[in-house]
Formats: C-alpha cells, structure tokens, sequence
C-alpha cells in the first residue's frame, strides 16, 4: 500500500498496489499527479493536463541497442566472410 498526500490540498490519499507507482493520478480536488514509489510520501509532481507521464527513456536504449547489434553482426561479416578485423 503506497500513503501520501496531495500536493494542492494536502488530503492523506493511497492507493492499494505498488504497481501505481509512476502512474497519474488525480485528487479530489482536480489536482493531476504521479503517484510516488513506496515510502516516498512528499515526492508527489503536480501535472498539467497535457504533459505526458511516461518517459522516452526505453526507446533510447532499444535504438541504441539495435544500433549495437547492426555494428556487432557488420563486423561478424567482415571478419568471416573478408577476412581481416581492423587494426590487423
């Protein structure tokens, strides 16, 4: 059970699962937030409406690592089928 209070009104709020922390929420006095880890009572964000909750954070690191692997397997293929790694 995660406890905290409103950033606007100050009302004691909680929700019942760890698995709404991250998550918007919204008080009821109209106040838009994230809902904060466990334990984390005062760290709450007040949101605007049109701001977006979820960070591009995972999309960074699946082009960075596909970009990873375009160069691993280039490099396969010019030690397989050329026959020579750079530096040598």
């Amino acid at each position: 059970m995660i406890h905290f209070r409103c950033p606007s009104c100050d009302k004691r709020l909680r929700v019942s699962d760890d698995g709404y922390a991250g998550r918007r929420g919204r008080c009821t006095c109209g106040t838009l937030f994230v809902i904060p880890l466990p334990g984390n009572r005062r760290m709450v964000k007040i949101l605007n409406e049109d701001e977006p909750t979820t960070s591009c954070g995972w999309l960074a690191f699946i082009f960075i690592s596909l970009v990873a692997m375009c160069f691993g397997l280039f490099m396969l293929y010019v030690y397989c089928c050329v026959g020579f790694m750079p530096g040598d």
